[in-house]
């Protein structure tokens, strides 16, 4: 019901590709999430899912970010953690056209669990270098396994916490990022990686933050850094979008929903 109740007044003042106005966000809208196009990389994916969904292998999850709640409650098997922690079909193929309408040089991943979103982000780009960083040893063992069985032969596993990372990434000046944090659910931990990325990434950049309703902190963290970063914020509902790009002279924030969800504005309703 609470979910329910922060949907509907999200889902009525939510923008289409119809009353877009900056012409990125409208392209944002037509090519991301207007694009119904299916890729032969995705069946490939989900092969490799249903693979893991029958792997009971026992799996120590004790990583360095703020892990799902499914986690706890269900114990530790491999198929668990794929089911907690792995972008669903529906999010990996949104995370794929992002990463081909960005167009990005260098793709880093914060969280890369068991493989599945790195996979769809390296194949939506095969010639740009992915780092997947992830605190857990285990985790980015089994990740490797499915990158290996898919031939993705642009991804460097980083076994790292988030803030050590920078270490391992070579210099990302002058370079066009795309950046996926999905690995701590903690909003000031967030913003610490923000900043980071703000004073390592030159504009434009591209930082797709996950599960900003995952709890009230977020939800909070997410408004404190519309508010307090230039660009353009596009509020996904789960996912929240920041484009770093000084082609927004004004602070943008809006809320988007794909027109197929959008049934007002097709004189449905």
């Amino acid at each position: 019901m609470a979910q329910l109740q922060t949907l509907i007044p999200w889902y009525l003042q939510a923008k289409t590709a119809y009353s877009v106005h900056s012409p990125m966000v409208y392209r944002f809208c037509e090519e991301v999430l207007d694009d119904h196009r299916w890729y032969y990389a995705f069946e490939s994916i989900e092969v490799e899912r249903t693979r893991l969904q029958q792997d009971t292998r026992p799996l120590p999850v004790g990583g360095l970010g703020a892990g799902s709640q499914f986690e706890q409650a269900e114990g530790n098997v491999v198929r668990n953690i794929l089911k907690s922690s792995s972008s669903q079909p529906w999010k990996g193929r949104t995370l794929f056209r992002i990463c081909k309408w960005w167009q990005p040089d260098t793709i880093l991943e914060f969280g890369s669990s068991l493989g599945i979103s790195t996979a769809y982000l390296a194949f939506a780009s095969q010639n740009t270098p992915l780092f997947a960083i992830d605190g857990n040893a285990g985790l980015l063992a089994i990740a490797q396994t499915v990158w290996k069985e898919l031939q993705l032969s642009n991804i460097q596993a980083v076994h790292s916490s988030f803030q050590q990372a920078w270490q391992q990434i070579p210099d990302l000046k002058n370079q066009r990022v795309l950046i996926y944090l999905d690995g701590d659910h903690q909003s000031d931990h967030v913003e610490q990686l923000l900043q980071d990325i703000s004073l390592r990434c030159t504009r434009p950049f591209l930082v797709i933050i996950d599960d900003i309703r995952w709890s009230g902190d977020m939800t909070r963290g997410w408004q404190r850094w519309s508010a307090n970063y230039g660009g353009a914020w596009l509020h996904l509902f789960q996912a929240g979008i920041w484009i770093a790009d000084d082609a927004f002279l004004e602070p943008l924030k809006m809320s988007l929903i794909p027109r197929r969800l959008k049934p007002i504005q097709m004189g449905w309703m």
